[in-house]
């Protein structure tokens, strides 16, 4: 497969296909639900995009802007599709979207045992800056990272 993602603005039609890719993607614990979705939707409809290739949808992402800073809420490959640089390409095209906006940095939270997400935030330029205790709904802790944009 050629490397070339489609990025586009998602809509409430697709709701439904990023709830089945967050059921295939995280646990129980991590996953956003359709409410979480409609109220991000609601606040920050140009933060959720679909990533397709040859038009089959393999990814989302979803990220804000709170307090001035950008923050990416999750990006999700589907299983099919991992491993091929998606994820990156994705969280490159968040970082362009967000400094278009005029951001400057960028946070997210992301398990601590998560060893792909992490690799590929450091890989980036995400410095860690802590962990939050019982981020997620099993008490799990999270990695804080940041990105200062302006650095890049």
């Amino acid at each position: 497969m050629d490397n070339k993602l489609e990025f586009k603005p998602a809509t409430e039609d697709n709701f439904e296909e990023i709830i089945k890719l967050e059921e295939e993607s995280f646990n129980e614990y991590d996953r956003l639900d359709m409410n979480t979705l409609v109220d991000l939707f609601s606040l920050f409809k140009d933060g959720i995009h679909m990533f397709t290739h040859n038009n089959e949808t393999i990814g989302y992402s979803v990220f804000f802007i709170e307090k001035g800073a950008g923050y990416i809420e999750s990006i999700s490959v589907s299983p099919d599709h991992r491993n091929k640089g998606i994820g990156k390409q994705a969280l490159l095209f968040i970082i362009e979207q967000l400094k278009e906006k005029g951001i400057k940095i960028i946070n997210l939270h992301v398990r601590t045992d998560n060893k792909e997400a992490i690799s590929l935030y450091e890989k980036i330029g995400f410095i860690k800056n802590g962990t939050v205790d019982d981020i997620y709904t099993d008490g799990a802790p999270a990695y804080f990272y940041s990105l200062d944009i302006e650095e890049k």
